[in-house]
């Protein structure tokens, strides 16, 4: 993943209330061209700014992003230092393949 890349540009929100629609739309107008647009978030898709952030990027962009990042969860982490990093492979995978995850779930032991 330490490859240099050329056709992903990563755009970091600082704060996400209240949300300063007019610089999102002038960062995201940068990338016009762009194929298309996907949300990464660490957290699992029921705890992060996903859910607050969704509707903004939608009508900014005038089409729902992608997500990439971890399933719906009970807990933010997975209880295993393992199974954590088989979910971050899978996460950045995801995000930099620009597919839609299915769920990024990898809770299943893969022994």
């Amino acid at each position: 993943m330490l490859e240099k890349r050329e056709d992903t540009a990563i755009i970091r929100i600082e704060q996400l209330y209240p949300l300063r629609d007019d610089l999102l739309r002038e960062e995201l107008g940068r990338f016009r061209h762009a194929r298309n647009c996907t949300w990464v978030q660490e957290e699992p898709r029921n705890m992060g700014a996903w859910a607050h952030i969704r509707p903004h990027l939608a009508r900014i962009l005038g089409t729902d992003p992608r997500y990439a990042g971890r399933g719906e969860a009970a807990s933010p982490a997975t209880g295993s230092v393992r199974h954590h990093k088989l979910e971050q492979e899978k996460l950045l995978e995801d995000a930099f393949a620009g597919q839609i995850p299915s769920a990024c779930d990898t809770r299943t032991d893969p022994a």
